[in-house]
């Protein structure tokens, strides 16, 4: 299943490869203590025409198609 994503500030089309991008955070003076913590950013991964893996911020991008269809005939269905 192929979803191509439109970056709506650079107006680039990329492949959608996944999401859930998770970032730790270290306290300033122990960085490998036990006190990091987790979140996720919303972050998905994506690949541009010569195959090469960026993350970006998913609020930055548009389904333009799923498999050939666009979303809204994919939902009217």
């Amino acid at each position: 299943m192929a979803i191509i994503v439109q970056d709506n500030i650079s107006n680039k089309f990329y492949v959608l490869i996944g999401a859930g991008y998770g970032t730790s955070e270290a306290g300033p003076f122990f960085p490998m203590s036990s006190s990091t913590k987790s979140s996720e950013s919303e972050r998905v991964a994506v690949a541009n025409s010569d195959g090469d893996i960026s993350w970006l911020p998913s609020y930055q991008l548009t389904v333009v198609s799923v498999d050939g269809q666009s979303c809204k005939d994919l939902l009217s269905q």
